[in-house]
């Protein structure tokens, strides 16, 4: 396992023959463990956007899509309530997001951290060919 100091350090990573990588960085809210897939996109457990259940750290999943909300909560039109009863993926907000104009789900676009690892043994989770086992 990588330990990743800086985004250069990530970004050299990345282009190692190694993927998924395991990298362990240090943002400003806590200590995270995600994997980097081939085209950089950062993989995050459940158990890991739990922890992001606060105003401190506020992650909203829609879908496969995790965003970070934590500095939007104090301008939110709908309150910080809003998020937050609904962040550390206790529920799928993708019908939050279509509720959204098209003007607003570009902001969420800028809050965009990366996405849901599949459960293993998931249908996500299973290789192409072992769809016809």
């Amino acid at each position: 396992m990588a330990i990743v100091t800086s985004i250069q350090d990530e970004v050299s990573h990345q282009g190692s023959s190694r993927s998924p990588m395991h990298i362990k960085s240090k943002p400003l809210h806590s200590e995270l463990e995600y994997e980097v897939g081939c085209n950089g996109v950062r993989f995050f457990s459940m158990e890991e956007v739990r922890r992001h259940n606060s105003v401190e750290s506020a992650w909203l999943v829609v879908g496969d899509k995790i965003y970070d909300a934590t500095e939007y909560i104090q301008i939110h039109p709908g309150g910080e309530r809003s998020i937050l009863r609904k962040s550390g993926g206790v529920v799928d907000c993708t019908e939050d997001f279509h509720f959204h104009s098209k003007a607003g789900k570009k902001v969420w676009d800028r809050y965009y951290v990366g996405k849901l690892k599949p459960a293993p043994g998931s249908v996500a989770d299973r290789q192409w060919w072992q769809f016809w086992m």
